[in-house]
C-alpha cells in the first residue's frame, strides 16, 4: 500500500515538473538526504531531497537570487 502510495506521489511530481520545467526541485518524500542534476528536454533540474524531520539534512538554506543551497549544517559560509 505504501508503495502504491508512493508511486501516485512521485508520478504526480514528475508531471508537475514537465510542466514546470524547474530549475530547481526540493522534495522530502523519501526522507533521505540527497542532490542531483536530471536532465530534461526543457533542460537541466538541480533536484535536492530532505531528510526526515530531526535528522541532519533536513534542513537547507537557500540563496533565492543564485539558487544556491547550503544544509543548515554547513550555514557557516552564508
Amino acid at each position: 500500500m505504501a508503495l502504491a502510495y508512493a508511486a501516485i506521489g512521485r508520478r504526480r511530481l514528475t508531471v508537475a515538473a514537465r510542466a514546470v520545467q524547474p530549475k530547481l526541485l526540493v522534495h522530502g518524500h523519501y526522507h533521505l538526504a540527497d542532490e542531483a542534476v536530471v536532465e530534461a528536454p526543457g533542460g537541466s533540474c538541480r533536484v535536492i531531497s530532505l531528510n526526515c524531520e530531526g535528522r541532519r539534512g533536513n534542513l537547507r538554506f537557500l540563496d533565492l537570487s543564485t539558487l544556491e543551497s547550503v544544509p543548515a549544517d554547513d550555514r557557516k559560509g552564508l
